[in-house]
């Protein structure tokens, strides 16, 4: 058996793993600036204690009360999107999604510890050799990126067969990215290979699916790799900087 990581700078698990370089700088609210005055950053994850103050106070007071209300608007929804957006603490890293009931009055607010995930998502598998192939694919979820995340590992996420013509591709069954470290094994005829990836905010260790390559007459395999996600610098969208 052959036995790959793909890590791609990936780094390890630890606090500010895949978070695409930890935001470090005290920010405040001046009284001036009402939650309409905020352009929202798209970054995929922004810790909590560099939000504006205004933001940083309904959150910390829905951590610690179960709940935030207030009759105006909130600051949160203007400086971040809830659906797209993590929140998160470090030291243990730990990642919240935030819950808006619009529909009281006054408005609530929820944040809740989360398992961060991409949503379910297959792999593409091309076949780029001159002959046919039959192949099974097995994954493996072999490590969560929180300690928090109650899910038993190694837990196998996929495992299916298939018959690939040169030249073609097939797209696998959908199965949730959780963020955290995968094994993903190939076994064709005499042909076994195994390859580490990640699957983190920015991408880095990610893949999007296997290539099927002949090389020196041996059959290999080749990792698909995402863009790599820019890091987004979220004050230049609070504070009216971004060029």
């Amino acid at each position: 058996m052959n036995r790959r990581t793909f890590l791609a700078s990936a780094g390890g698990l630890g606090a500010c793993a895949g978070l695409a370089g930890c935001l470090e700088r005290d920010l405040s609210t001046t009284p001036l600036q009402g939650p309409e005055s905020f352009d929202r950053c798209p970054r995929w994850n922004i810790r909590i204690d560099n939000l504006p103050n205004a933001a940083k106070n309904e959150v910390e007071t829905a951590l610690e009360e179960g709940y935030y209300e207030a009759s105006p608007p909130l600051y949160l929804p203007n400086v971040l999107d809830p659906q797209s957006s993590y929140l998160i603490t470090t030291d243990p890293l730990t990642y919240y999604r935030a819950q808006i009931d619009q529909d009281r009055d006054p408005v609530r607010l929820t944040v809740d510890r989360t398992v961060p995930t991409k949503g379910n998502h297959g792999l593409t598998i091309e076949n780029n050799t001159d002959d046919p192939l039959d192949f099974a694919l097995l994954i493996d979820f072999v490590e969560p990126a929180v300690s928090y995340a109650e899910v038993e590992t190694p837990q196998q996420v996929l495992s299916e067969a298939f018959s690939l013509d040169p030249g073609t591709s097939v797209e696998t069954s959908a199965y949730e990215k959780l963020y955290g470290r995968y094994e993903l094994t190939v076994v064709a005829d005499e042909y076994t290979e195994t390859i580490t990836y990640r699957e983190t905010p920015t991408n880095s260790g990610s893949i999007t699916g296997i290539q099927f390559h002949m090389d020196d007459d041996q059959l290999s395999i080749r990792a698909s790799e995402p863009p790599v996600r820019d890091d987004i610098y979220c004050p230049d969208y609070w504070y009216g900087d971004r060029s």
